[in-house]
């Protein structure tokens, strides 16, 4: 869900340098830009293709039926902007994420970097106070308002979103724990 995509593209940032924070804490350049690397890589491969594959296959769902002008973004150049400019700005806030915290880390902010990411997160969780039942239904815009949209669980929608969550999971625990073993990898290399 956009809503949800946007603050957790920060958030997901965050996680990234907090997984390499020995490293970055240290001031390790390399480290750094490899890490600032992996981000971009999580960003651009994993995060953004996950949103975009449901704002393009589902934009009403996905903008948690908040918008009906996202739905067909076919000869309007608008919209179809739109769907590019969701990716680009979940790239960047990946990045600022990123850069914030390790800027954070640099200066030993340990306390503020965590109430950051706490904050973060609960700003990717709140999203879903603004329709708590939009993520269980699924249809158009107007058919959600309507009363006459499906439940996700009984609807073709369901496998497509429990296969692009799956990639979504397992690709976001490999980057954090690449970083981490990276980071730990710098570490072992420095005491030595």
């Amino acid at each position: 869900m956009v809503q949800v995509d946007i603050p957790a593209a920060f958030a997901m940032g965050q996680i990234l340098a907090m997984a390499g924070r020995e490293s970055l804490k240290m001031g390790n350049r390399s480290a750094g830009n490899r890490f600032l690397l992996l981000t971009n890589l999580y960003m651009s491969l994993i995060l953004a293709p996950t949103g975009l594959f449901l704002l393009v296959g589902w934009p009403a769902w996905e903008t948690m039926y908040q918008w009906s002008w996202v739905e067909n973004p076919q000869f309007h150049s608008f919209k179809a902007l739109f769907y590019i400019g969701f990716l680009i700005v979940m790239v960047i806030l990946g990045n600022i994420g990123f850069l914030m915290m390790q800027r954070l880390l640099l200066k030993n902010r340990d306390f503020l970097s965590k109430a950051i990411l706490t904050l973060s997160v609960i700003l990717t969780l709140a999203p879903f106070l603004i329709d708590i039942k939009a993520p269980f239904f699924i249809g158009t815009y107007q058919q959600y308002h309507a009363g006459s949209a499906s439940l996700v669980f009984g609807s073709s929608f369901i496998l497509p979103w429990f296969c692009i969550m799956s990639f979504w999971v397992i690709g976001s625990f490999a980057f954090v724990i690449k970083v981490y073993i990276e980071d730990k990898f710098k570490q072992h290399q420095m005491v030595r």
